[in-house]
Parts: structure tokens; sequence; C-alpha cells
């Protein structure tokens, strides 16, 4: 992405319909079992500039933590006031395992190349506490199948 799409990115997260709608699906499937939980460590694997690691840190009972691969994204991300950033690939945490309770990705694994997709998703799931969850948002028009990418008709 460039510099100005990211600009324009952490204007829109917060208010436009797509990012406010999407998160209050996230609240209603995970929030169910999740959200009354506290000291919980919390990842979110590709955040982007951040807000969706704001917003749910935003009860201040929870660690939540971000990646993401885009130096310009991590920016963003500091710039919200964020500390628990690191800019790395999701197919290679720099985290032990069993490190979170919940791990959340919303739209990276499909923009992963299809060498990776595997990896991405073991890496996820390898940082994951054995009783933690995964929740993974992958866009409509595309599905990952064995590694590959290919269209839902």
């Amino acid at each position: 992405m460039r510099h100005e799409d990211f600009e324009l990115l952490t204007q829109l997260e917060e208010t436009f319909w797509w990012f406010a709608a999407m998160r209050r699906i996230t609240d209603t499937v995970v929030g169910s079992q999740w959200s009354q939980r506290s000291g919980m460590k919390v990842l979110d694997a590709g955040c982007g500039t951040g807000f969706n690691v704001k917003y749910y840190s935003a009860s201040g009972t929870n660690e939540v933590f971000g990646i993401d691969i885009e130096a310009e994204a991590v920016k963003g991300a500091r710039s919200r006031g964020l500390d628990r950033l690191c800019q790395c690939s999701v197919v290679n945490l720099p985290f032990p395992t069993n490190t979170f309770d919940l791990v959340y990705s919303f739209d990276v694994v499909s923009h992963v190349d299809p060498q990776g997709t595997d990896a991405s998703i073991h890496e996820m799931h390898r940082v994951l506490k054995p009783e933690g969850a995964l929740f993974i948002r992958v866009a409509a028009p595309a599905a990952v199948v064995r590694g590959r990418r290919r269209s839902v008709r």
C-alpha cells in the first residue's frame, strides 16, 4: 500500500460503515464467550494501522498486541499511542508457543501468498494457549483451500 492509503485507512477505521460493521460481527461471534474474560493476552495478526488493537484494549483488562508486515502500518498504529506492536510477517511470529488466549486476523490470510497460507495459520495456532481461540476473517469472494486461493461462485 502507498503512504496515502495508510493515512486514509487511519481516518476511516473508526467510523466507516464497513469497519464498524465488521467489529460488530466480530463482537457478536467472539464476544459471547470471550467478552467477559479479563487478564487475557490477545494478538491482532495483521493489525494495519491499529484501530482494532486500540478498540479491543479499551477495557484495560487485557493485553492486546498487534503485528503487521508493513512499516507504514506499524507507524500508523504507533501514532494512536500503541506500543505493543511488532513489524513482522504472520508466517513468522516472534512470540513463544502458547502465549495468547485469543488471536484474531482480519482480512490477512487471503493476502498471504498461497505457499504462506498454511504457514500463517500454523503460526497463529502455535502462539495460542491450549484453550485459546483463533478468529480468522477472510474476504467473501475468496476461499482458502489447502493453501490455494480459489473463487467462490
